[in-house]
């Protein structure tokens, strides 16, 4: 690897509007920030290598969104941010061992629907909460 080295990368997205038929009302919805279409989302990393280690932190976010609870009114279903870390050593056999963990923290996002697979949208988000790994690759 070499000296010490480090880089940073973001990626971010902002929806301005996504209009959808809604079959119940009989009219075309305006969905950004509704559940489902976060307005926001977004990712930061940072990485870092020096030698034979190397690091990494995620963070990523998700905007609050508005769930329709009933025909008439909204529920606020929270922003959510979870972070995920890694540290590894590349091996002089050209292998790497990893050591992780996906949100670190064990952040729980909002539930809000109660008949989904574990309350909420898994498209979006983690139902898992904080997850440990060991990754062993090998390059031959």
């Amino acid at each position: 690897m070499g000296p010490l080295h480090f880089s940073f990368g973001t990626d971010w997205s902002y929806i301005t509007k996504r209009d959808e038929d809604d079959p119940i009302r009989n009219e075309i919805r305006e969905r950004a920030g509704d559940i489902s279409y976060p307005e926001i989302r977004g990712n930061v990393s940072v990485n870092w290598a020096y030698e034979s280690f190397f690091a990494s932190w995620y963070i990523n976010y998700i905007s609050s969104q508005e769930n329709l609870e009933n025909l008439n009114s909204y529920v606020d279903v929270g922003d959510f941010t979870s972070h995920n870390v890694q540290f590894g050593y590349s091996t002089p056999w050209d292998g790497k061992i990893t050591l992780g963990a996906r949100n670190l923290f064990d952040t729980e996002a909002d539930m809000y629907n109660p008949t989904a697979y574990r309350g909420l949208d898994t498209a979006l988000y983690n139902p898992l909460g904080r997850t440990l790994y060991v990754r062993l690759e090998q390059t031959f």
